[in-house]
């Protein structure tokens, strides 16, 4: 996927499916970011065009503005995830030997971890399995259940903070 096509698909995301009429502005990147800076440095970006926004602790950047500047906050979105767009490699579609690794962090790390926790997930498929269903609606999803058993948000921050369902 190239740099183009990822800012078209966060485009589509954040703007044209609410606001099929807006303009698109044209952003020439400032630098591009790791998955782990994203949330923040977009949500400053934010900040500094006028609009609430911050991080959770999930990795997660949030916002918020009066309805009437629902466009122009979606557009200013965009327009901070397009000056500081996250590095080529982090919005790759995975490859089988990237898929393998994951499947091998998901059990041997993530699935430890959660058990640490006192959580349990469905028995994990095989590796050959994870590979050949990754990415459909039936590939293994660690995380399904237990975002489902958690009290509340609090919790759930507390769970994906401790285990990760990717390394940093």
């Amino acid at each position: 996927m190239s740099e183009l096509e990822y800012l078209d698909a966060q485009w589509g995301i954040y703007v044209s499916s609410r606001f099929p009429d807006a303009t698109r502005p044209e952003i020439e990147p400032v630098r591009r970011v790791t998955r782990t800076e994203f949330p923040e440095v977009v949500a400053e970006c934010l900040r500094d065009a006028g609009f609430d926004a911050g991080t959770d602790p999930d990795g997660s950047f949030w916002f918020s503005s009066a309805p009437e500047q629902a466009e122009s906050l979606a557009i200013a979105i965009y327009a901070c995830i397009a000056t500081y767009p996250l590095a080529p490699e982090y919005y790759q579609p995975f490859g089988e030997a990237q898929v393998g690794e994951h499947y091998d962090y998901l059990v041997n790390v993530a699935v430890p971890c959660l058990a640490s926790l006192g959580y349990t997930s469905t028995a994990p498929p095989s590796r050959e399995e994870y590979i050949e269903t990754y990415n459909t609606s039936s590939m293994w999803d660690l995380y399904a259940p237990i975002a489902g058993a958690v009290a509340n948000i609090d919790e759930w921050y507390d769970v994906v903070v401790q285990c990760p369902e990717f390394p940093n």
